[in-house]
């Protein structure tokens, strides 16, 4: 996670106010906010970079224990689903490095974990029958996943890459 974006969206909230100055309810109004545009986990690490920061008056006596507004973190529903759009995915890897375009592209059209594409090796790519074999999957068993076009293109394009020496493995 990226704490700097989260203590930016708090300097812009409480930054030039002293600790004792933050009262719950401005916690719960600023939390309230931040779930209108923000995931309950990323409102969870925003939260819990502000206590660590009380925390920090605390420690260095700038703000008593029992002041210190009492901040209840959110239980995250993780059973969210999103799709990237046809419009949104070319937008996305156009944004990354090369080779980290290529290996999000590969996981967009097929389904492959971040663990089952680093653990993939070329003999577990099979072009003739447009399948790739996965070693060992989440569930503990191997298994095989069919190849789109566009998952066929990024296996060719990284193949070549690593013929010309521009990629490991």
């Amino acid at each position: 996670m990226r704490t700097d974006i989260g203590f930016r969206r708090l300097l812009d909230r409480f930054g030039g106010r002293s600790p004792e100055s933050i009262t719950p309810d401005e916690v719960e109004s600023w939390q309230s906010e931040l779930l209108e545009d923000l995931s309950v986990a990323i409102v969870n690490h925003h939260l819990q970079v502000l206590r660590a920061v009380l925390l920090h008056a605390v420690k260095n006596r700038r703000l008593r224990r029992e002041d210190m507004p009492s901040i209840k973190l959110r239980n995250p529903n993780n059973k969210r689903t999103r799709y990237l759009t046809e419009e949104e995915e070319p937008k996305l890897v156009a944004e990354l490095p090369e080779l980290l375009g290529y290996l999000v592209a590969l996981a967009i059209h097929t389904g492959m974990r971040k663990g089952e594409l680093l653990k993939l090796k070329w003999p577990d790519v099979d072009f003739p029958r447009g399948t790739i074999w996965i070693r060992e999957a989440k569930s503990g068993e191997g298994r095989g996943l069919p190849m789109n076009s566009i998952a066929r293109g990024v296996l060719s394009r990284l193949w070549e890459m690593r013929k010309s020496g521009c990629a490991r493995g």
